[in-house]
């Protein structure tokens, strides 16, 4: 009995491209899955356990410690580090001076997180942050960027705050 396959090349590309094409759809359609896929959130407390006051909660995780603000109308939790000059450098709470501070280059935010002083010339990031009833969720691959505020929407050069008006909470 005679079992070898007797196939030409033509049939030959032909399977090869249509496995091809079949792997191809496979690929896409785990990577479409994948990506639809809700991400994971992140429980951080209850809403109750964080009563807005005049200085951010610290808390540890696994990036590092978060400072949760609650304004009393919004939750916002700030990527606790800022990336200049390619180097990312971790903010510190000051509640003496009422200041977020990166010690690096010495930038300074207000307790909403907005840029005081120093060069870092935007808004403190934030994490998306959802509260499902009394549940704060935090998304930790969701980063919402500082708003460039400290830039001028028409002009390249920063707008510097010594000399400047200063936002609202900035120490003179």
């Amino acid at each position: 009995m005679n079992t070898s396959l007797n196939v030409n090349r033509q049939e030959a590309a032909y399977y090869l491209f249509l496995g091809s094409i079949l792997l191809f759809g496979i690929f896409f359609l785990a990577g479409t899955l994948w990506y639809a896929m809700p991400t994971e959130r992140i429980l951080i407390g209850m809403l109750d356990q964080f009563p807005p006051k005049s200085d951010p909660y610290e808390l540890p995780s696994e990036v590092g410690k978060l400072f949760v603000v609650n304004a009393g109308s919004e939750v916002v939790v700030f990527v606790p580090e800022i990336t200049l000059y390619s180097r990312k450098c971790r903010v510190e709470w000051k509640s003496d001076r009422r200041l977020f501070i990166e010690p690096c280059w010495g930038a300074k935010f207000t307790l909403d997180g907005i840029w005081c002083d120093g060069p870092a010339f935007q808004n403190l990031d934030q994490y998306q942050v959802r509260v499902d009833g009394n549940q704060i969720k935090i998304n930790l691959s969701k980063r919402l960027q500082g708003d460039l505020t400290a830039l001028g929407k028409a002009s390249i050069a920063p707008v510097k705050a010594e000399g400047g008006v200063r936002p609202p909470g900035c120490p003179k």
